[in-house]
């Protein structure tokens, strides 16, 4: 079904005197929508379709910049004596105008990776075809810490963004908690990278502590990887990010989009506040909260903090996270072939 429907209509309506930016914008069509339409219903391929749609004010300007650009490259070439050819008419009349198409093509393709739901993790590209969707999604996972990205099945994610409130959403996961368990066995078990086989195995054995009924020690050990993780592999300035509370949320929204559906949830887990000692400075004792909490997991052990939804929701974490590592790793040594 890729690119049917958009680039047929645009070409025909084109004609042959279609300008170089409409070239420019059916190519960028056909490219969008083979490589994030691919395996998606019509009323989602539609979807994506009216996404991209809405760019259209704020492109159109782009693009009559491009035509412009290529235009003036277009005069500068022909201001050029052939076969005469000298380098300094070259450099004074062509550089410029093919340095101003670049930047131009530039900020179109720099518009289009901002709408392109292709960038999400493979379980969220269907939930994220329209601005509304996208800002559900945000919301979801920063300021409710759902982790959805990765470790939950597609289907799983619709239903739980389907739910109207933060508490049915919250309930909906747990309902799915035996398809999330295996989705994240599943992901845990295609871990390949050397440096994190050792993280999936003790993920992997979280899994299999939860359903053995120890979810203390399940959500213990999930919450530890990433701790580990963020405050002994990762570079200082995601350490930073994740672990310092006094770090605005602003700061999130400058990952990559692969990164911040699974940073964001773990963000807000790791910066629920919880001061276990408060009582010896002269303050009233602080009671553990029931939400997940990185500081009262690991100092507030009591039955309110390790539950079973906390010890699911730490699962789902380190799955993702491991899943958006391997991600990384798998990309690097693409790059380096």
């Amino acid at each position: 079904m890729a690119g049917k429907g958009v680039v047929t209509a645009s070409a025909a309506a084109a004609g042959p005197e279609r300008s170089h930016a409409n070239e420019y914008r059916e190519h960028v069509d056909v490219k969008l929508d083979q490589d994030a339409g691919e395996g998606l219903t019509a009323e989602q391929a539609q979807g994506l379709v009216t996404a991209m749609q809405s760019l259209n004010e704020r492109r159109r300007r782009l693009e009559l910049d491009t035509s412009a650009s290529v235009l003036q490259l277009g005069r500068a070439l022909s201001a050029i004596t052939w076969p005469t050819f000298e380098i300094e008419q070259f450099a004074a009349n062509v550089v410029p105008a093919l340095a101003l198409l670049t930047a131009r093509i530039s900020a179109v393709s720099l518009e289009w990776e901002r709408v392109s739901p292709d960038l999400l993790p493979p379980n969220l590209r269907a939930v994220a075809m329209t601005p509304q969707e996208r800002d559900l999604l945000h919301d979801v996972l920063l300021n409710e810490a759902i982790p959805l990205a990765y470790a939950m099945p597609e289907e799983t994610v619709a239903s739980v963004l389907k739910q109207p409130t933060p508490s049915g959403r919250k309930e909906r996961v747990w309902s799915r908690r035996a398809g999330i368990l295996s989705t994240c066995e599943e992901r845990l078990g295609s871990i390949s990278a050397w440096h994190l086989n050792h993280k999936a195995d003790l993920a992997w054995q979280a899994v299999q502590a939860f359903r053995a009924g120890l979810h203390g020690p399940a959500q213990a050990q999930a919450i530890a990887i990433m701790d580990t993780h963020f405050t002994i592999d990762a570079p200082i300035e995601l350490e930073r990010l994740i672990l310092d509370s006094r770090k605005p949320h602003d700061g999130l929204l400058k990952l990559e989009r692969r990164a911040f559906p699974v940073l964001a949830p773990i963000h807000a887990v790791f910066n629920r506040p919880f001061r276990g000692q408060a009582h010896k400075h002269g303050k009233p004792r602080q009671k553990v909260p029931r939400q997940l909490s990185r500081h009262a997991t690991v100092h507030g052990a009591e039955a309110r903090q390790y539950s079973k939804r906390n010890a699911l929701l730490s699962i789902a974490m380190v799955t993702g996270l491991l899943c958006l590592l391997q991600d990384e790793h798998s990309r690097a040594a693409f790059s380096r072939n």
